[in-house]
């Protein structure tokens, strides 16, 4: 999963346009927002509850012989969320409507989220201990990935607004 989204953030180099947070390190508003700006990770952490719930309640993954859906999930979802999380966090924007990654950047989201969703389904399932998703798994996960990028755009215009970022 690491070596898939490394693949993406590498894309960033090739950002077209907007203004984004290049440097920040060097930017002495970093230290402030380090110090005062609540972390935004329990926004991810929200999100990896709400799919273990589903995945442990929903589709009943407390059975140990259901483990490789469970895992299979979390995968997939964990891919998404990671690799989608970039176009919120590469602009200032709105992503997809106010501001578009590049060629680059989108191909590589789209081939990686591709990847995610076929690899339980490839021939490497097996061997990865991954099994197919049920159907009702997509609706949720892409009501997850929504809420996910909704919220972490909702936060990201506040840390704006407040000049943090």
């Amino acid at each position: 999963m690491n070596l898939l989204r490394s693949s993406s953030l590498n894309q960033l180099t090739y950002i077209k346009g907007d203004p984004i947070l290049k440097n920040l390190e060097r930017d002495p508003r970093y230290a402030a927002f380090l110090k005062d700006a609540p972390p935004t990770g329990p926004i991810s952490s929200i999100f990896d509850y709400t799919t273990f719930f589903v995945m442990l309640r929903i589709f009943h993954c407390w059975d140990p012989s259901r483990a490789s859906l469970f895992q299979t999930g979390w995968f997939v979802e964990s891919l998404m969320t990671q690799t989608l999380i970039i176009h919120v966090i590469r602009t200032n924007k709105i992503p997809f409507l106010q501001s578009r990654a590049s060629w680059a950047l989108t191909a590589t989201t789209v081939s990686i989220m591709a990847v995610g969703v076929l690899l339980p389904y490839s021939p490497l399932a097996s061997a990865l201990g991954f099994t197919h998703l049920p159907r009702l798994y997509w609706p949720i996960l892409m009501l997850t990935l929504l809420s996910y990028m909704g919220l972490t755009q909702i936060t990201k215009v506040w840390l704006l607004r407040r000049h943090w970022i």
